[in-house]
């Protein structure tokens, strides 16, 4: 779940389990009503060790089945992060490979039944037109129909080694688009792109942001207990320039009235990135 979703775990007060995406800054990001104190740091660091080359995203191939190698489309998506102004691919200096390998396989769809389904369909029309001319109004090809096994899950063998996560109707058939609304590229386009150097995001204030920014990390500050009550459950602050601060980790000293934080400040310090996507079929 936190894998498809680019979701967290959260374990509130009242022991209620949420399992959110990252997408819903409304969700995570809690202001609190605490302001940062003056601090001189004297070195700036940015959060480029998340930015990476290409990243693959993919579900789990059952290579048992064939009709998992047939239908590929979905299965994975690739997203690779160059410099706009790129006209030599050597000496882009963008690197790194990260790939997210959900632990379940995309089904394919079945359009049709079987041959034998379809025989049974052609014999059922056809006693159905006898049964009008003897005035018995049956509906055989209704009840056969009924009972059709298109639109579901389509395996060659009757063994499944590889879970397979399926979209769905109210009637447990499988969506007549099933390779678009859940793929791997439709799981990125809606989860995973908050990931992104290049795609904007919209903040719990709908203020759209890169996901830039630069870091700080192990910087001691004075803070009494009070504060610690206003940040420990909404890690969003202010400093004194009205910059908003995101605080990952806090380690508080009771007995000396200060901390350690780490905390990061929104700062786009580039636009000179795209992304190219690439979905294998």
């Amino acid at each position: 779940m936190k894998d498809l979703f680019n979701a967290k775990v959260k374990i509130t007060d009242d022991n209620k389990v949420y399992i959110e995406p990252l997408k819903n800054k409304g969700f995570w990001e809690l202001d609190s009503a605490y302001e940062m104190p003056s601090i001189k740091v004297d070195i700036d660091k940015y959060n480029t060790n998340e930015l990476v080359g290409t990243k693959v995203i993919s579900f789990t191939i059952d290579n048992d089945n064939y009709w998992d190698l047939d239908n590929y489309k979905g299965t994975s998506y690739e997203i690779k992060t160059l410099p706009i102004a790129n006209t030599d691919f050597r000496k882009v200096l963008i690197k790194g490979l990260t790939e997210l390998t959900f632990p379940v396989a995309l089904g394919t769809r079945k359009k049709q039944g079987s041959i034998l389904e379809r025989t049974f369909k052609t014999f059922a029309k056809v006693a159905d037109s006898l049964s009008v001319i003897f005035k018995t109004n049956n509906d055989f090809f209704g009840t056969v129909q009924a009972e059709s096994r298109d639109r579901l899950l389509r395996t060659s063998t009757d063994l499944v080694n590889i879970p397979k996560l399926l979209r769905l109707t109210p009637e447990l058939k499988m969506q007549a688009n099933n390779r678009d609304i859940w793929s791997a590229k439709y799981l990125y386009e809606k989860y995973h792109y908050v990931n992104s150097f290049v795609q904007k995001v919209a903040n719990k204030d709908n203020q759209d942001h890169l996901n830039q920014y630069k870091v700080y990390q192990k910087i001691k500050m004075n803070a009494s207990f009070e504060d610690f009550l206003k940040i420990i459950n909404n890690n969003i602050a202010t400093d004194e320039d009205g910059n908003r601060v995101v605080f990952d980790s806090i380690l508080y000293n009771f007995g000396g009235g200060y901390w350690e934080a780490d905390y990061r400040i929104q700062y786009e310090y580039t636009t000179n990135l795209k992304e190219t996507y690439t979905e294998p079929t």
